[in-house]
């Protein structure tokens, strides 16, 4: 980030796509076309929920130095990656050090749900709902679905 002479802030991103191992992919995307097991962990939640259904998306996260609430800069990091799904403060670093272990190197990846996206105005009604979601989503899918042939 620079800040220009008008005092506007400026996004230079510096690249460093490190992408997810192709058959973890492939099934976190297999979970996403049965919507049974995402209306399954969504209906066992017993408190207050979005209305919105719960839903998987796999793609590429920006990742930055602190929590990012500015619309304007939002638009800009998604204007340098179309595919952008989200940005997140700490997956670049879990996805680079497992990179960069010794052998045999483990396989990392990145789950959250989303209770918000860069909202400066948002509340935290369903922040147990995100961390509900996400944890279960995560126990089931490693326990019932993660294969690698």
């Amino acid at each position: 980030m620079r800040t220009l002479d008008d005092g506007e802030a400026k996004f230079e991103p510096d690249y460093k796509s490190l992408d997810l191992e192709t058959d973890l992919k492939e099934n976190l995307l297999a979970c996403k076309s049965k919507r049974e097991f995402l209306d399954e962990i969504k209906k066992k939640w017993a408190a207050n929920s979005p209305d919105t259904e719960l839903n998987i998306r796999v793609g590429p996260l920006a990742s930055g130095a602190g929590v990012i609430e500015n619309k304007k800069i939002i638009d800009e990091i998604r204007g340098h990656s179309r595919k952008l799904v989200g940005i997140d403060m700490e997956t670049y670093g879990v996805f680079y050090a497992a990179n960069n272990s010794s052998k045999p190197r483990p396989i990392a990846f990145s789950l959250k749900s989303i209770s918000d996206f860069a909202d400066p105005s948002k509340n935290d009604n369903f922040q147990k709902y995100a961390a509900y979601t996400s944890a279960t989503f995560m126990f089931r899918f490693i326990t019932e679905k993660l294969t690698f042939d």
